[in-house]
């Protein structure tokens, strides 16, 4: 069995406030995402509340600017419309958002194109992997957490041990399931960054325990 590791706590504050070009992102994402609930009132998709996009695109410039991280390969867990990949992608990282919805994925491919954000990929299925519904306890009660959907990682040809970066938006009693996703499959070094609705952001570093 693969050894635990454990998560350390890493400060980010004070975050920097966000350039110029970051600011009208976040703004954008945040139109997209209002249009796009308004557009599912009779149909909404299950589990889709936008974070704050302005709050944690400071967080990962606090990241990149203070090279917080291994390197800069970034996924965004369940990435919605996209805006955190987005800004990611601004930021420099190799940013790709995972999300199983398909309208999502189609709206941030196409919120990506209005932004300029190149590098910026998403792929449509689940950021479980196979298999991990036998190791992590309740990913099978959380409908958006469902391993029945295509592995993302497939179609990556990336494992989440190949980002340094994963970044998420866990609701209540969800953050301990990805919490727990994250630490038996990153790998030593990588970064675990939340947003936390009135809690703010969190950051952890995975590091080999004694």
């Amino acid at each position: 069995m693969k050894k635990k590791q454990r998560l350390i706590p890493v400060d980010l504050d004070p975050l920097p406030p966000l350039d110029e070009r970051l600011t009208k992102v976040a703004a954008m994402a945040d139109e997209e995402a209002d249009a796009f609930i308004e557009r599912h009132t009779h149909d909404p998709v299950p589990g889709f509340v936008p974070c704050d996009f302005a709050l944690t695109a400071r967080a990962l410039t606090a990241i990149k600017r203070h090279s917080l991280s291994t390197g800069l390969e970034l996924c965004e867990w369940g990435s919605g419309i996209g805006g955190v990949t987005i800004a990611a992608s601004i930021l420099g990282f190799d940013a790709v958002g995972i999300e199983i919805n398909p309208d999502l994925v189609d709206t941030s491919r196409a919120l990506a194109d209005r932004c300029l954000a190149s590098n910026a990929r998403f792929v449509c299925g689940s950021f479980v992997p196979d298999g991990a519904d036998t190791h992590i306890d309740s990913v099978d009660e959380i409908v958006w957490l469902v391993s029945g959907g295509a592995d993302a990682h497939e179609e990556l040809g990336m494992g989440i041990d190949d980002f340094d970066v994963i970044f998420a938006y866990p609701w209540p009693g969800e953050e301990a399931v990805l919490i727990n996703l994250f630490e038996r499959y990153s790998a030593a070094g990588a970064m675990l960054v939340t947003y936390n609705g009135v809690e703010g952001m969190k950051a952890y570093r995975k590091a080999s325990g004694r």
